[in-house]
């Protein structure tokens, strides 16, 4: 599935992320004035983070641009199928990486769009091959089919509406643009109203304009109206097109029409409408034509060739500018954002980039004018001007500063750390710059970098920052304020004491996403470096429905000797059944979606079942976030673990391992999820307690916090491997982390000395149990108490003392009386505080040790 979403500001992100999905490949270029129609080869395919074309797809590409059209087959995401468009890029140097995100139809008729089903193709045809001076024409017949995204979420499969399509695409040549039509024929003998939509899930490393609102986001607040419980956004007006743009690409969407009537926003799939109730008589048909522009990083060719086919020809004059460096050089790649204001209401007109001596340019009426220029790690600057322009606007925008970082371990050696920036002047604050789509995504920080190396020097926006160094849990933080300004150069030296190891555990994080999951915005080497610097050495990668082996870039990024990679899935059913966490799964690159089960019309305990068989050895299967609303599992079946009470107990399988009792670094929800674990724990079933962060978006610095340690006895990540971290996890000693960590052994009084670990079974003779417990926790990190909780009661508490300033480093020997044939126990820390950054309590707790007599 095409997914996900990065920072339209983060130009050497985007680029290193670029490169490492094969920007440099070469396609066949057709000459000037020719345009092809191909079955695709190897070679004639785009490659970029969201290529998804196949060999014996169909190209059509002239001297700009090339599109891909799946052929006859199942395709990634939620359309399943082929004949739709899946890649675009422009074929010049430097932007043949595809961004496109995924589109997939829906078809509704008078039952609405609860009753919305897809296309599917039966018979693929090049009507045209092209040629010099002809256009390239491609025609796909298809049927209606079910969405499970759809019908899934009322549980009953949708019904056929006997209705037939044809798409036929086709490309001119010398033009950026794909022109399409569907005609949608009524087989019936009776007058249908058809509605004919296009999802689009494009927030892949773009950010999405939609004029006269500007950024999607912003529009989004112009809303008229929400759908059901606020995930539909509604968004109407006279709307020309909708734009996603990056550094390297812009793709423009509109009908060959006026305008878009509406445009809906479901989660992260927007929603656009080609037919809305459109009546086709009986036997007859109705017809919709629209078309994807590629543009170069700009809204300017979207434009261009909206008002080209429209027939168009707006009063307007060229409009061009200079952005400039504070010493006078220019500025390349600046993104200038053009309003039309009248008094207090302004318009969004369109978004430009600067070329290598600084200059945009940009159609525009008669009028006046308010831009913003932004460039990475300049201050930004407003200017106004009246169009046509008197003399050409030159904008200034002052110098970076430079922040020299050197983060090190015990021995004073350079190692990977995370770098927290916060603004403390703010002068255009995250939520000011949302208009412009240049608010970032840092939640609440300004920006978050991941080092690899600890050793390097950061471009930074001029102002007043309080910066953090950090390299997770075990370790200490360093923090300073400082005042960087433009041009100048500020030093941090960071050395951060390791004063909370936890020997012979490596840490892991068990529910993750990148950017093939619909709603993070991570490309991999984001992800991977983040994992890194904040010192976790597993990475179980779970996007949703869709496998990803990120092996290959861990090893191309030089870190596999700290961070190891498995591929897992979370399974994420659209009723509100709930969602799982299965790994390791099998990596299969030519299976749909990389070879992720399909949940369509299963129940919990056949998902799990089908999980389980799709990896050729033994997989974990964990119940996620088991009480969220509309994807807990807990809560769909309606388990009350005070009286054992289950509301739907038809609908409970028990066939699982693990539940994720720690979901992010909420206390409190994880507290709720405890009383279902220790449920079933009381009723003598053995599943593991987990702690994840569901990591959807890393420069939100979300990974590792919290983590869960897993016991190998060494600290190699090298030597992980999917089967021996089943087999570890089997064993059952984990423990969980959101701050301070902990180990523990047991024994029976009556025998002290013959100690079993976490997760093993206790033979006990005595009435007590002795418990050698040891507790770290860096000086940040502030704990209260210590809890020694049996059969889901708190048997003993104590408190940890942790001297003021100081670490804890906290060792004792605990007696604690038991009672009945069998049962089990566990230890928590409770916290008070972070110190810094993070605003939730610390937490940590083991999974159980088991006894019987």
């Amino acid at each position: 599935m095409k997914r996900a979403m990065i920072l339209l500001g983060v130009l050497t992100g985007l680029l290193t992320a670029a490169m490492a999905y094969g920007i440099e490949k070469r396609l066949p270029v057709p000459a000037p004035g020719v345009a092809e129609a191909v079955i695709a080869t190897a070679n004639d395919l785009p490659s970029g983070p969201r290529a998804d074309g196949r060999v014996g797809d169909y190209v059509l590409r002239n001297h700009q641009a090339t599109f891909v059209i799946a052929g006859i087959r199942p395709t990634h995401g939620y359309g399943r199928f082929g004949g739709r468009l899946i890649d675009a890029v422009l074929n010049e140097d430097g932007r043949r990486s595809d961004f496109l995100g995924e589109w997939f139809y829906g078809i509704a008729d008078a039952r609405g769009l609860l009753g919305a089903r897809t296309l599917r193709p039966e018979r693929i045809d090049i009507v045209s091959a092209g040629g010099a001076g002809k256009p390239a024409v491609v025609r796909v017949q298809m049927v209606d089919e079910r969405l499970p995204l759809i019908d899934q979420i009322t549980r009953i499969p949708t019904q056929p509406m006997g209705a037939r399509a044809t798409i036929t695409y086709t490309l001119e040549p010398d033009s950026p643009t794909l022109l399409m039509e569907a005609t949608l024929q009524n087989l019936s003998d009776r007058a249908q109203a058809y509605t004919l939509i296009i999802g689009w899930i494009q927030d892949d490393g773009m950010q999405m304009y939609m004029p006269p609102f500007g950024h999607a986001k912003a529009a989004q607040a112009a809303s008229a109206g929400t759908g059901m419980m606020a995930l539909v956004n509604t968004l109407r007006g006279a709307i020309p097109y909708a734009a996603a743009v990056n550094h390297q690409l812009s793709y423009g969407f509109y009908p060959i029409a006026e305008q878009l009537p509406m445009v809906q926003k479901a989660q992260d799939i927007y929603i656009l409408y080609l037919l809305n109730n459109a009546s086709a008589a009986p036997r007859g048909s109705v017809s919709a034509r629209w078309a994807l522009t590629v543009g170069r990083g700009e809204t300017e060719t979207v434009r261009a060739e909206r008002n080209r086919l429209l027939g168009l020809n707006p009063e307007a004059t060229l409009a061009a500018g200079v952005v400039r460096n504070a010493d006078g050089a220019p500025l390349t790649d600046a993104r200038v954002y053009l309003f039309q204001t009248n008094g207090e209401r302004e318009q969004f007109v369109t978004v430009v980039r600067t070329d290598a001596s600084g200059r945009f340019q940009a159609q525009l009426a008669q009028g006046e004018y308010r831009a913003m220029a932004f460039a990475d790690h300049h201050t930004p600057q407003e200017f106004r001007f009246s169009a046509p322009v008197s003399a050409m606007p030159t904008v200034s925008l002052p110098a970076p500063a430079q922040l020299r970082l050197r983060a090190t371990d015990d021995n004073n050696k350079p190692m990977p750390a995370a770098v927290v920036f916060e603004r403390l002047d703010a002068p255009r604050a995250n939520a000011e710059r949302l208009l412009y789509g240049e608010e970032g995504n840092f939640g609440r920080w300004n920006r978050v970098h991941y080092s690899l190396t600890g050793d390097e020097t950061l471009l930074v926006e001029p102002g007043r920052y309080r910066i953090t160094v950090m390299r997770g849990f075990e370790y200490e933080i360093a923090q300073r304020e400082f005042d960087l300004q433009s041009g100048a150069i500020a030093e941090f030296n960071a050395q951060l004491a390791h004063t909370a190891p936890l020997n012979g555990y490596l840490s892991g994080d068990f529910h993750l996403h990148t950017l093939t999951s619909p709603d993070s915005f991570d490309f991999f080497e984001d992800k991977i470096a983040s994992y890194v610097a904040m010192d976790v050495h597993i990475m179980v990668n779970t996007d949703h429905d869709y496998h990803v082996d990120l092996e290959p870039t861990v090893r191309a990024m030089g870190q596999r000797n700290r961070l190891a990679t498995i591929v897992g899935n979370e399974i994420t059913p659209m009723s509100a059944i709930g969602h799982f966490n299965a790994f390791p799964q099998r990596y299969d690159p030519n299976a749909w979606n990389n070879g992720a089960i399909e949940w369509y019309d299963l129940k919990a305990g056949e998902i799990f079942a089908r999980a389980r068989r799709n990896h050729a050895r033994d997989s974990i299967v964990m119940i996620n976030h088991p009480r969220a609303p509309t994807m807990g599992y807990f809560a769909y079946i309606g388990l009350d673990p005070k009286t054992g009470v289950i509301q739907r107990s038809d609908e409970l399988s028990e066939d699982f391992d693990a539940i994720e009792v720690m979901n992010g670094m909420n206390v409190a929800a994880a507290e709720t999820v405890m009383q279902d674990w220790f449920y079933f724990l009381n009723r003598g079933k053995r599943v593991l307690g987990i702690g994840t962060t569901d990591s959807h978006h890393v420069f939100r610095l979300q990974p590792g916090l919290p983590r869960t340690y897993v016991y190998y006895g060494h600290r190699n990540p090298a030597r992980v491997t999917p089967d021996n971290l089943v087999a570890r996890l089997r064993m059952g000693d984990v423990v969980v982390s959101s701050g301070a960590v902990l180990t523990l052994t047991a024994a029976d009084a009556r025998n002290p000395r013959r100690a079993v670990r976490i997760g093993d079974t206790l033979r006990l003779q005595s009435d007590a149990i002795v418990l050698n417990v040891e507790a770290r926790a860096a000086s940040w990190v502030r704990l209260q108490s210590l809890q020694v909780i049996v059969n889901g009661e708190v048997a003993l508490e104590q408190p940890l003392n942790q001297p003021d300033g100081k670490p804890l480093n906290y060792k004792a020997t605990l007696s604690v009386p038991v009672s009945g044939e069998k049962g089990w126990l566990i230890v928590r820390l409770v916290g008070d505080r972070f110190t810094a950054l993070l605003p939730d309590a610390p937490m940590a707790f083991t999974n159980p040790i088991y006894w019987t007599r």
